[in-house]
């Protein structure tokens, strides 16, 4: 006599999921590999009904479940009932006992937290107290309080620029920029931004290629490509642009109409051996969202008023700089000519740099650099005849600033910048002038990355 496959309690739980979010649990589905992206590209598409979408995907779900029986693929079967109670404990269960539980504290009432309660427990827990957090005193250099003391905080570390063995080029610079929607859209985007940046990089020495015009399934191809280019000519660093039409979940759409998550593209190129310990920086320039991002008024007499007390008045930053464009003798002139502050001179030290690092390993998410152009559910703007906001003004002050400014200052000058630009019309009353956009940045650098040697 065969076992009798799970069917109905397995229908249980799937009717019992619909209460939740089509959104976040397809995105739970598709991470742990029960649905395809082709799947749930479909389910997204099926209409802006949650409800809708939700009764798609598990309908979806029991298709899935029949095939296996059918065909009486037991393990297949087996696996996938597995994988889906995991992605409902995991990902699902928990974060609702934590609302629920958080809804009972405030206001005494929980429906259903003990059962919630129940099923939480018997996942089991995870005692800390097991792990040995800390290593003994032979197995790290000795690390205490004060282990950073005044001389190492007179350094500031930068990663080395090497130049490739084949080219002489100072790093790699991939941009992806699809164009081409014509085939589902209607529409294409500009090429300007590419053609920008392109330039921009090439005259700071920089490998620039571009790829055009892909298919979701073609990135991962392509990228994987050029980083085994990367590491044939011995490049210092990996640059991704990426330039397409995106949503709110950071998928970005290939000429195809598929989507491709931009932390898979993150993950591809953080999982390649030759660049650990390398800057890997990635600058998305896709709409996040349809939306404009609203512009705030600044509290402008709070601004006045914290100036008229600021050590640097008109009148301190004049008599400062007549101090220091007039030194008094040759010793607060360093080799260069550059001046050098009266506090230098005092500790009769200087600035200094290192590219060197304390340790052989790093953690695994260190060295990356990720620049959204706009913040999530917010759109970009630019003009077809010029390019993108983002683009033009980063470019901009690279060419002016790459030798003398980190990535970081690069680009909170480009926040600045961004932030006071406003959408124009014939009428100034529109209320295109609330409107802005501002870039989103997420930094694991350990160094500050120049894109040129810096004159140190």
């Amino acid at each position: 006599m065969t076992e009798k496959l799970p069917t109905d309690v397995i229908r249980v739980y799937i009717n019992s999921l619909l209460f939740l979010d089509s959104k976040i649990l397809m995105i739970n589905l598709y991470s742990k590999e029960i649905i395809t992206l082709a799947e749930k590209n479909i389910v997204s598409g099926v209409s802006n009904s949650s409800v809708e979408q939700m009764d798609k995907l598990l309908t979806l779900l029991l298709q899935k479940f029949d095939a296996f029986q059918k065909i009486n693929d037991r393990k297949s079967y087996m696996n996938m009932f597995a994988a889906l109670l995991k992605c409902i404990a995991e990902n699902l269960l928990m974060p609702q006992l934590a609302e629920r539980m958080l809804n009972f504290q405030q206001t005494g009432k929980g429906e259903g937290i003990k059962t919630l309660a129940e099923a939480r427990a018997s996942l089991g827990s995870f005692d800390l107290s097991s792990l040995d957090f800390f290593v003994s005193s032979d197995e790290t250099d000795a690390i205490d309080f004060n282990f950073i003391d005044s001389e190492h905080l007179k350094l500031f570390h930068y990663y080395p620029i090497n130049l490739s063995r084949t080219e002489n080029k100072s790093g790699y610079v991939l941009i992806i920029d699809i164009r081409d929607y014509s085939g589902f859209l209607k529409i294409t985007r500009t090429s300007k931004d590419a053609e920008l940046i392109k330039s921009t990089f090439e005259s700071l020495n920089y490998k620039v290629e571009v790829e055009t015009d892909l298919s979701a399934s073609a990135f991962a191809g392509v990228i994987e490509r050029h980083l085994k280019s990367c590491e044939l000519a011995k490049y210092s660093s990996f640059t991704l642009f990426v330039m397409a039409f995106g949503d709110e979940n950071d998928l970005v759409c290939g000429v195809d109409g598929h989507s491709v998550s931009l932390s898979f593209i993150k993950r591809k190129v953080q999982d390649f051996t030759y660049l650990n310990g390398c800057p890997k920086l990635f600058f998305f320039l896709s709409a996040r969202g349809v939306r404009p991002e609203l512009k705030l008024d600044i509290n402008e007499s709070a601004i006045l008023s914290a100036n008229d007390d600021s050590v640097f008045t008109d009148d301190r930053r004049n008599s400062s700089k007549a101090e220091i464009s007039e030194p008094k003798n040759s010793e607060n002139v360093n080799s260069k000519g550059d001046c050098v502050s009266q506090s230098q001179n005092l500790q009769g030290i200087s600035m200094q740099g290192s590219t060197l690092d304390r340790s052989d390993s790093v953690p695994k998410s260190s060295d990356c650099f990720v620049c959204y152009a706009c913040q999530r559910n917010c759109t970009v703007f630019g003009l077809k005849e010029k390019g993108s906001w983002f683009a033009n003004i980063f470019c901009g002050l690279l060419l002016e600033h790459s030798r003398r400014m980190h990535l970081l200052d690069l680009i909170t000058e480009v926040s600045f910048y961004m932030s006071s630009m406003k959408l124009t019309s014939g009428n100034e009353s529109d209320d295109v002038n609330r409107f802005g956009q501002l870039p989103e940045v997420i930094s694991t650098l350990r160094k500050r990355f120049y894109f040129v040697h810096p004159d140190l």
